[in-house]
Formats: structure tokens, C-alpha cells, sequence
């Protein structure tokens, strides 16, 4: 993420790994999941669409993202 505003004692860095803590917890809750699962039962043509954006999030995930231990800092 392209931070624009960074408050003082903090870092981009710290920044982004928040955002990414923050994102994971939100659409990794139950309700969202079974929403999606809901979404794909109905529409099955979406799931080539799903394949594609968890191969680009994983990778992302697993190669980009800073390391949780920097978190309880």
C-alpha cells in the first residue's frame, strides 16, 4: 500500500503490516467465507476468477508479507 500519511513514532513498514494483519482478520471471519462459499454455489463461473486472485494472494502473502514477530513491537 502507497502510504500517504505515516503519524509520527511510526513507520511505513509498521504501517503495512498492520493493514495486512487488519485485512486477513476481516475476510478470513466465518460470515465472510460462508458468504463466498454461498456466492460460488450460485454462480460457478466465478470460480476461475477466485482461482486467479488466491494464486496472486498467496503469493503475495507467502513471498511479500513482513514477518508477524515485527507485530508485538
Amino acid at each position: 500500500m502507497n502510504w500517504v500519511f505515516v503519524p509520527h513514532g511510526l513507520t511505513a513498514d509498521v504501517l503495512e503490516r498492520w493493514f495486512r494483519r487488519a485485512y486477513r482478520a476481516f475476510y478470513l471471519r466465518p460470515d465472510v467465507l460462508w458468504g463466498l462459499a454461498r456466492t460460488l454455489a450460485g454462480e460457478p463461473r466465478y470460480l476461475r476468477r477466485l482461482a486467479t486472485y488466491v494464486r496472486v494472494g498467496m503469493a503475495d502473502w507467502l513471498f511479500a508479507a513482513p514477518a508477524e514477530s515485527a507485530l508485538a513491537s
